[in-house]
């Protein structure tokens, strides 16, 4: 969605118009479907994904940087009753979605960023904060519950198993790997 990659490129909402039509200028790899941007060919993502223009710094360290930007706009934007429901056994089918919907932004980074934190170079790990009172470590202190409550009302509470299995493994690697094991 338009309005997550505002977040994942820091770009300001003034922005969206041009956006909009620099996609349009790029019709012959990227497409519009309602407020989503998709490719045309995964040979464009791939072009992209190798691009030295797209990532100067390279695709590893431009994963860092995601990462940190994902974690502080969920930070940013989740809290407890984040849709003021009052009732936390309310069936899902029941909740009535606030226009503008208060988790629109950050539904993509609420869904995917340890897929990001995954792709992060080990010797990279640190600079994200996953270490002992690191970013990560403090955002999920403070917010995993939160978190969780988010890919709920987003119906994705399959993938928060998924991803927390996909975190364990990452920490597991780091540990060993960090001690030598």
């Amino acid at each position: 969605m338009l309005e997550e990659l505002l977040l994942i490129a820091e770009f300001s909402k003034a922005l969206m118009d041009d956006i909009r039509q620099l996609v349009e200028l790029c019709g012959s790899f990227l497409i519009f479907r309602g407020n989503a941007i998709y490719f045309v060919h995964q040979s464009a993502k791939e072009y992209l994904n190798k691009s030295e223009k797209i990532f100067p710094q390279g695709r590893k360290e431009e994963e860092s940087i995601i990462v940190s930007r994902l974690v502080q706009g969920m930070s940013d934007a989740l809290g407890r009753d984040v849709y003021s429901l009052r009732d936390p056994g309310c069936l899902i089918e029941q909740v009535n979605y606030p226009v503008p919907d208060t988790l629109a932004r950050i539904r993509y980074a609420c869904v995917y960023w340890i897929d990001h934190l995954c792709e992060i170079d080990s010797s990279l790990l640190d600079r994200v904060g996953l270490c002992d009172s690191g970013r990560i470590h403090k955002f999920l202190k403070t917010h995993f519950l939160h978190w969780l409550e988010a890919l709920s009302l987003m119906k994705s509470i399959s993938s928060g198993v998924t991803m927390i299995r996909k975190l364990e493994n990452l920490l597991a690697v780091s540990i060993s790997s960090y001690y030598d094991i």
